[in-house]
């Protein structure tokens, strides 16, 4: 059955030019049924495109059985002694694999791993991956823009550099090899239309065009790369298909099947025309418009978070500042947006506001340990330190091992005068994190105010072991030894 199957396609791929006018028009053919999902069924639509639904699993098994099918064709290639193809293949596959693992995460819900404290203040969705980083989180964009328009329209070029004599028989087949697929275009060109769109500079999110809609485009994105290492695969294993030039000439040649690539694009274009109309009907129709802004506006207030967050990673503070504020314009009980609001306005020293959003980020979701352990900080930072150890008792009821939770209410009972509290959560503080160097100084310096010199020692050298470079602890750490050496 299997070789059944193997000769099927083999077949379908070099002899019928029908596969790849599919394979032209099938992402279209997705992005209606998604736009018209979107319109009819808004609230499914809302829901398959969140995290870890329907649509971004459907990337992971994308991206990974991708990554599998790149891996084959290299390992086979490195056998038949093909070296350059080979090596290019497997970086390939390792590059889609870490995709792969990106959009699930690196199985972080699947086998129910906490995220570590370092990401979890660094990512913008609190999770283990890298392209959600804030400081990275803009690049990624750019490199999805960058390579949905390489792969839409890098054929192009192409067509005139492979007939070009000065090339090398070895580059010219890497080149044909590796080239994108003008067939393959529209699954890789609403990526870099929509990721565009969000960054520029006027744009508003609004009802319709959310940043959640990137979903479905990343979804075609992934598609794509499946079937151009499908492409690479099969033209390895059985000789090179049409030029990377030729594809639109080629077909031109086959009268009928210019006449059915014909007909199937008037047959689309009358279908997005009717989804346009049927989109004019639901904004037409107040009952119906109500009915879909009210299933659209939780998703909405939350891509306005997203975006400020975004703007934040970019140094945007003031606008950051209004895209939260219509977030919770929209969803006023909406914790997460009050607590990075919250952030923002902690850096620009307006404690006052953020000790309010803090606040109002805890009346909606009480759990909210790194919001109570934030707003504690701030009220150290303006003096109210029996209001601030209150708000780190709390906070250490629901994390019991967060290190700056203690480190930070030691500060605040040091503050008050209250040194032996301090000392004992300024070792649960480097207890829980042993590389918190900050910890071992200050309690190094309570020792030393009480006399105790030479129990201070120590933890300053414990500050200088995990950074040798703290100039705090190593100017303290010479103090005392000076000053132990003097009553000697």
């Amino acid at each position: 059955m299997i070789g059944i199957c193997k000769k099927t396609i083999v077949w379908l791929y070099r002899e019928n030019p029908r596969i790849k006018l599919a394979a032209f028009y099938s992402p279209i053919l997705l992005i209606m049924g998604f736009l018209l999902v979107k319109i009819e069924w808004n609230a499914v639509y809302m829901s398959i495109i969140q995290e870890d639904s329907f649509v971004e699993n459907a990337q992971f098994a994308a991206y990974f059985i991708a990554s599998l099918v790149a891996f084959f064709a290299g390992s086979g290639c490195l056998k038949q002694g093909r070296l350059l193809n080979g090596f290019s293949l497997l970086v390939f596959a390792a590059l889609l694999m870490f995709i792969s693992m990106e959009e699930i995460s690196w199985g972080q819900r699947l086998f129910s791993v906490n995220t570590p404290e370092w990401l979890r203040q660094r990512n913008v969705q609190e999770e283990i991956n890298i392209h959600n980083l804030q400081s990275v989180q803009g690049g990624f964009q750019l490199c999805y823009i960058l390579a949905g328009t390489l792969f839409s329209f890098g054929w192009i070029p192409v067509r005139y550099i492979a007939p070009d004599e000065r090339l090398g028989r070895d580059v010219k087949n890497m080149l044909l090899l590796f080239s994108p697929r003008w067939y393959l275009m529209f699954f890789f060109l609403p990526v870099a239309m929509i990721y565009a769109y969000f960054r520029l500079p006027a744009v508003q999110i609004n009802y319709f065009v959310i940043l959640n809609d990137q979903e479905p485009a990343e979804l075609l994105l992934a598609l794509g790369f499946l079937l151009y290492a499908v492409v690479i695969a099969m033209n390895l294993k059985y000789g090179s298909e049409l030029p990377a030039g030729e594809g639109p000439e080629r077909l031109k040649e086959r009268g009928h099947i210019r006449k059915e690539a014909l007909l199937i694009g008037v047959i689309l274009l009358a279908g997005l025309g009717g989804i346009a109309g049927r989109y004019a009907q639901v904004w037409r129709n107040s009952g119906s418009l109500w009915r879909h802004t009210l299933s659209v506006i939780p998703y909405v207030a939350i891509d306005h978070n997203n975006f400020a967050n975004t703007l934040v990673a970019q140094g945007k503070k003031e606008e950051a500042i209004r895209e939260y504020n219509l977030a919770l314009k929209i969803k006023p009980d909406y914790a997460d947006a009050h607590y990075n609001l919250a952030q923002v306005l902690s850096g620009q020293g307006r404690l006052d506001s953020a000790v309010l959003h803090y606040g109002l980020a805890l009346s909606a979701q009480p759990e909210y340990f790194q919001a109570r352990n934030n707003l504690a900080a701030v009220l150290g930072a303006q003096g109210r330190y029996s209001e601030a150890v209150a708000q780190y008792k709390l906070a250490l009821e629901t994390r019991p091992g967060l290190a700056e939770a203690h480190y930070n209410m030691a500060n605040a009972l040091a503050a008050q005068g209250k040194l032996d509290e301090a000392i004992l959560h300024y070792k649960q503080a480097f207890q829980a994190r042993p590389d918190l160097v900050e910890a071992y100084n200050n309690l190094a310096n309570i020792l030393v105010q009480q006399g105790r010199l030479g129990e201070a020692v120590p933890y300053y050298r414990s500050a200088l072991k995990f950074n040798p470079g703290y100039e705090p602890a190593s100017r303290n750490l010479g103090i005392i030894l000076r000053r132990l050496e003097s009553t000697k």
